[in-house]
């Protein structure tokens, strides 16, 4: 092969590889950045998460309290 040709055919062969490294940098700054955001959403849900069980507790215990006031209200019938 003439050592040009090789030469012209070695720069496309490069060219492709920056090509491909390029967009591989992209993809990996791109799920860097989704798993950063995935990372806060589940902080965020984590916390609504708490958030939701404290009220669900204290619901029922206001539930078990009415419960005991309406048959303690029965029973002096």
């Amino acid at each position: 092969m003439n050592p040009r040709l090789h030469q012209i055919v070695g720069m496309e062969q490069l060219v492709q590889l920056k090509q491909v490294e390029d967009r591989t940098q992209n993809s990996d700054n791109l799920l860097s950045i989704e798993v950063r955001d995935l990372g806060k959403q589940l902080t965020f849900l984590r916390e609504e998460n708490k958030q939701l069980k404290q009220l669900l507790a204290e619901r029922t215990l206001e539930l078990e309290a009415q419960k005991l006031v309406n048959q303690q209200n029965w029973a002096s019938f």
